[in-house]
């Protein structure tokens, strides 16, 4: 009975391995992804980032509880908990409030040039 119970532990230590080197190139390839200027989204109401590469055809939804890395052949499917998922949800809320924050100083930049477009046309008009 001992050995019995060796070998579960074995197999489950190994399976927690497996699962932690899943997460751990998970993260890696969401980080290297993120660097590049690809399209983000958010779906607040079911809590899945989405991050799309159309040039390279590659897809991944994350959620708290899984992930899913699709190509135009193949998808693969990551479950996670919560503690695992979290730190790459984090980089890439970092990475959404960075375009965030990017778009709102090109609108600031729009909106004072169109102030002084307007500025300029009346101040030639009169």
């Amino acid at each position: 009975m001992k050995w019995i119970k060796r070998i579960l532990k074995w197999d489950n230590s190994q399976q927690e391995l497996k699962q932690a080197l899943k997460v751990k190139k998970l993260k890696e390839l969401i980080a290297l992804m993120l660097k590049s200027d690809l399209e983000l989204f958010y779906v607040p109401s079911d809590n899945q980032y989405f991050i799309i590469d159309r040039e390279q055809l590659c897809y991944i939804c994350i959620s708290d509880l899984y992930a899913k890395v699709t190509n135009h052949n193949f998808l693969y499917n990551v479950s996670m908990s919560s503690n695992e998922s979290a730190p790459i949800l984090k980089l890439i809320e970092q990475k959404i409030k960075v375009n965030c924050d990017k778009i709102k100083k090109e609108l600031f930049k729009n909106e004072l040039d169109l102030l002084e477009k307007l500025k300029n046309n009346y101040g030639e008009n009169r």
